[in-house]
């Protein structure tokens, strides 16, 4: 077995549980495929497309079964996830040292809001590190524009739109030699844009507020999203000013900080009436506003309200027993 394994595909169209089950335990005992990832184009039953082989794999037996294996040390490495979506938590991209030069990466948003990918340096030393061979160009929404990014620079990068991510490929001479190649570790998440205001103050049950924008009026296209936390057994209301021309198109969601969707109802205006949201006590509130047009800039209202109490009942269960009436003899 050539050495530096770096994944297996499974060949048979109708494998069992068992199967894989007998796969792993075989990878285990040899150190060239216990590193290795098993790879099904149809995971573990029969499959419903015809069965299309990788073509940067070579074929093994073991067995029974069919296997294509990757050698690592040879070939080229899959490209793993390479449709990535930014959210708001960090997550990190890793760009095999080793990963096909036809690999293409991508990061795009569902929402209006700014992807972030930043490439850390550890210490400063890695910061000039083989700064000619670890080199990445990234495109720009629609080929706007593109950016080459070495290690040596240490950089933000900030779009509004998908942006899409390729490692460049090292020469076989210094100062790109493939000796010096690494693994590309990049992090990325979404973040406000810059004419958002800065992060609230921590909620108190003074009446505090905060401007949606650093500018008046607000640019067309601004996406920002803020999180407040209520107060322990306290509720927090959100409410915005009724005392603009443009109220009705001044607009913000609220919803729990935790939930992936937000609950029917969140959105809350500049209008009489719906101007008022009210969260329970100890959520994490988050509050988010998009437009795609001009807009006045509007304030946006919070408070922590009156404790909540919890009544607690108890109820008194009375039990009776009912002594039946000896019965007395006629006379």
């Amino acid at each position: 077995m050539v050495a530096g394994v770096r994944a297996i595909e499974v060949k048979n169209r109708h494998i069992t549980r068992n199967q894989v089950n007998l796969i792993n335990k075989n990878k285990s005992k040899n150190k060239n495929l216990a590193a290795a990832k098993i790879l099904h184009p149809y995971g573990i039953y029969p499959p419903q497309a015809p069965y299309k082989p990788r073509k940067d794999f070579e074929s093994y037996h073991f067995g029974a079964a069919r296997f294509h294996i990757l050698i690592g040390s040879a070939g080229k490495v899959p490209c793993e996830e390479t449709k990535l979506v930014a959210s708001e938590a960090k997550e990190k991209l890793v760009l095999l040292k080793n990963a096909s030069v036809d690999c293409t990466w991508s990061i795009s948003t569902s929402t209006r809001r700014t992807i972030e990918l930043t490439w850390p340096a550890n210490t400063a030393q890695d910061l000039g590190k083989a700064s000619a061979t670890n080199c990445i160009t990234v495109t720009f929404p629609e080929g706007s524009k593109t950016k080459e990014w070495c290690k040596a620079t240490e950089d933000i990068i900030q779009s509004k739109g998908p942006i899409t991510i390729v490692r460049k490929t090292a020469s076989a001479d210094p100062p790109g030699s493939k000796e010096q190649l690494e693994d590309i570790i990049l992090v990325y998440q979404l973040v406000n844009d810059a004419e958002c205001t800065t992060a609230p103050g921590r909620p108190a049950e003074q009446l505090q507020s905060f401007s949606v924008s650093s500018k008046d009026p607000i640019t067309p296209g601004l996406a920002c999203r803020w999180v407040l936390q209520s107060g322990e057994q306290k509720s927090m209301q959100i409410s915005l000013d009724v005392n603009s021309q443009a109220s009705t198109e001044q607009c913000v969601s609220v919803s729990d900080a935790a939930s992936t969707e937000p609950p029917t109802g969140s959105q809350i205006c500049a209008t009489e009436g719906k101007n008022v949201f009210t969260a329970d006590a100890d959520k994490s509130v988050a509050i988010t506003f998009a437009s795609s047009k001009e807009l006045k800039n509007f304030n946006v209202n919070y408070q922590l309200g009156e404790p909540v109490f919890y009544n607690v009942e108890t109820f008194r269960i009375l039990m009776y027993c009912v002594v039946p009436k000896e019965s007395v003899p006629d006379a």
